[in-house]
C-alpha cells in the first residue's frame, strides 16, 4: 500500500507539468504572433493614405471589414488594422500567402472622416 503522502506529491508533479505544458504552449503562440510583420498605425486615416503608406512600406494592405456604404472605399476611414501571415477567407486562389499582409477595418460612413493627410 502507498504512504498517504504520495497521491498528494503524484497531485502536485501532475499539476506542476501541467504548468510546464501551458507555459510552453503559450510560449509558442507568442512567437508566432512576434513573427509578424511590423507595420505602421494607420488608424483615424482615408484608405487611399493608408493604402500607399502601408504599400510603399513593402506592406499588403486588405480590407477585412466595412461598416457603411456611403462613400467610396478610397475615402473610407480606417478604424482598426492588424497583422496577419494568411487571409484566411474566401477559396484558396483568393488567399494571400504572404508574411506582410495587414487587415484593415473600414469606416464608410459620412461625418467620421478625418482630414486623412499623412
Amino acid at each position: 500500500m502507498y504512504p498517504k503522502e504520495q497521491p498528494q506529491a503524484m497531485r502536485k508533479t501532475l499539476a506542476a507539468g501541467a504548468l510546464a505544458a501551458i507555459a510552453a504552449s503559450l510560449a509558442l503562440v507568442s512567437t508566432g504572433v512576434a513573427s509578424a510583420s511590423p507595420s505602421p498605425d494607420m488608424s483615424g486615416k482615408a484608405f487611399s493614405v493608408v493604402q500607399a503608406a502601408l504599400k510603399a512600406a513593402g506592406l499588403t494592405p486588405v480590407v477585412s471589414t466595412t461598416v457603411g456604404d456611403k462613400l467610396p472605399q478610397s475615402d473610407c476611414l480606417v478604424v482598426r488594422q492588424q497583422n496577419s501571415d494568411t487571409v484566411p477567407f474566401g477559396t484558396k486562389q483568393y488567399q494571400i500567402k504572404q508574411n506582410n499582409v495587414v487587415l484593415l477595418s473600414l469606416n464608410c460612413n459620412p461625418g467620421t472622416i478625418s482630414s486623412g493627410s499623412a
